[in-house]
Order: C-alpha cells, then structure tokens, then sequence
C-alpha cells in the first residue's frame, strides 16, 4: 500500500532530481548487504529511512518481510 503524503512543492523538486541521483548514486556494496541481512533473517517490517529513491529499499526487499516501510522526509 502506497501513502503519498508529500508536500506538492517538495515533491516537484525532488522528481526534478530524482532520475539523475538515481543514476548516479552507487549501488550498495555487497558486504554491506549481507551484513544488514545478518541482523535478522525474516524481518517483519523493515524501514527506509532516508529512501530517497528507493534504491535501498528494493534490495532490501529481498529480505521477505512483511512489510517495507520508505520514507523520505522531504
């Protein structure tokens, strides 16, 4: 379920950026990865603090949770 509660003005600037950050941004490393994989195997909710793109948060989906919570204070 998706709730987009973001403020109309922070959301046209963030979309502005948002492809080119993707971009570039690196991806995680492996390591990091399976070091945050290590924390818990089965998760029932994990939170994306900080998503920002979402990058992250698509990795982390692989840790079959229950749910994945994103948020991005904007």
């Amino acid at each position: 379920m998706a709730n987009h509660n973001m403020n109309p003005i922070a959301a046209e600037g963030f979309e502005k950026a948002a492809e080119n950050y993707e971009q570039a941004r690196p991806t995680y490393p492996d390591d990091a990865m399976e070091f945050i994989k290590s924390l818990h195997d089965k998760p029932n909710v994990i939170v994306d603090l900080g998503a920002g793109t979402g990058k992250l948060t698509r990795l982390l989906g692989s840790m079959a949770a229950q749910e994945i919570v994103a948020i991005e204070p904007v």
